[in-house]
């Protein structure tokens, strides 16, 4: 039986919960719920150091694949240091969110991918 953790957090309007470790080889699932009435087009997830570090240490956080979990398909996700230490402080990714909408992704970590200029929304 996997150990499974609950982590809750308020994000600009959106509720943030996750079950699961990537620690153990597994992944981490993420729900995100807008509280919104209106559409959020390319809204920023942001996990911080503390919500992500007991399941995967911030070094291997450009290992991170981000994939929505009812469509299977990848995101583009970076991590940031925000305070210049050479650690990262932050995980980021992006989805589109309708009004009220619910979304789960799925975390896992896996080789070192580099996205291709056309996996970014407005790159030409």
């Amino acid at each position: 039986m996997s150990k499974t953790t609950l982590l809750f957090a308020i994000i600009s309007g959106f509720i943030l919960s996750a079950a699961n470790g990537l620690s153990q080889g597994g992944s981490l699932v993420v729900t995100v719920k807008s509280e919104l009435e209106i559409s959020r087009p390319s809204e920023t997830i942001e996990l911080a150091a503390k919500d992500i570090s007991s399941y995967v240490p911030p070094s291997n956080w450009e290992k991170i694949h981000v994939t929505e979990k009812i469509s299977g398909r990848e995101l583009v996700s970076q991590s940031v240091d925000m305070n210049g230490d050479g650690t990262p402080d932050l995980f980021l990714f992006q989805a589109d969110f309708y009004a009220r909408e619910s979304k789960s992704f799925v975390l896992k970590v896996g080789d070192k991918r580099i996205p291709s200029k056309e996996q970014f929304k407005g790159c030409t």
